[in-house]
């Protein structure tokens, strides 16, 4: 919001509801919306057994998610953004027109039935499982076994493998990248403070919702060294609701890095 304008009106009609009316189309310039990481509410409920969304890759809210991401054209309304495809059921739909619900007229508001689901692929063959949870674990199985995978978040993919030698390397030759540092995924900051020292600045930064990489000094210089060579290592927390669920069947960093060629445009599609 970038700006608020309040006008009084004079009227003794007594009103029963609020809506917001259908958007109006006009040229001009605006600010597109920034994609925004997964909110505490959200991660309360990605984390709640009782919760319809358990467990749902896509979760998301009026205060997070994609938004810059998935619009395809201007303003941003369900239709125009990569949702339009996605028919709310009524529970969704219930949320999205309640002005006391956390999610009302949020464009990607979804869950299990009515919302994206997950897919694994394999070239062009699908090897996704009978859930998404299933899908995952199918993914971390790929992963453990050394195999490298591409997950896609939000805005582009991520390359993901162990951090051990020989699947770095793989990696490095998959990408053209010899020599350059990669990043490493961790699971939350007590697993960062196992393989660096973490400074309060350091912490804020990991911890915000930009969820950038940071780079932080390793306590052993020799550790992760096919992923690093320096002193340092690049780390990032998990970003999006899928690669919380990734790190509930795995524990330990994982490599994490783009998989868009380099001087190539950015892959968005499988």
């Amino acid at each position: 919001i970038s700006n608020c304008t309040v006008e009084k009106i004079t009227s003794k009609k007594q009103f029963s509801d609020f809506s917001i009316l259908k958007s109006t189309y006009s040229k001009g310039e605006t600010e597109l919306p920034a994609d925004i990481f997964m909110c505490d509410d959200c991660l309360r409920e990605l984390q709640d057994k009782n919760n319809r969304r358990h467990n749902y890759y896509f979760i998301t809210c009026t205060n997070c998610g994609p938004r810059f991401s998935m619009i395809g054209d201007y303003p941003y309304d369900r239709p125009l953004t990569s949702m339009h495809e996605f028919t709310m059921c009524s529970l969704c739909k219930t949320e999205y027109t309640n002005p006391l619900d956390r999610r009302y007229h949020a464009q990607t508001v979804a869950c299990k039935d009515c919302g994206p689901k997950l897919k694994l692929l394999d070239g062009k063959e699908d090897i996704s499982g009978s859930s998404d949870v299933e899908t995952i674990k199918k993914a971390v199985d790929l992963i453990r076994s050394k195999q490298s995978i591409a997950i896609k978040g939000v805005g582009g993919f991520h390359i993901c493998s162990l951090c051990d030698d020989d699947s770095v390397e793989r990696v490095r030759k998959m990408l053209n990248r010899p020599h350059k540092p990669f990043a490493i995924m961790a699971k939350d900051l007590d697993m960062v403070e196992t393989i660096a020292y973490v400074s309060p600045k350091e912490k804020e930064l990991l911890c915000s919702p930009q969820r950038p990489i940071v780079a932080i000094k390793k306590k052993q210089r020799d550790d992760f060294k096919k992923v690093s060579e320096l002193d340092t290592i690049g780390v990032m927390l998990p970003c999006t609701a899928l690669h919380y669920l990734v790190f509930d069947f795995i524990d330990v960093p994982l490599l994490m890095t783009s998989c868009n060629i380099p001087g190539e445009p950015v892959s968005i599609t499988e």
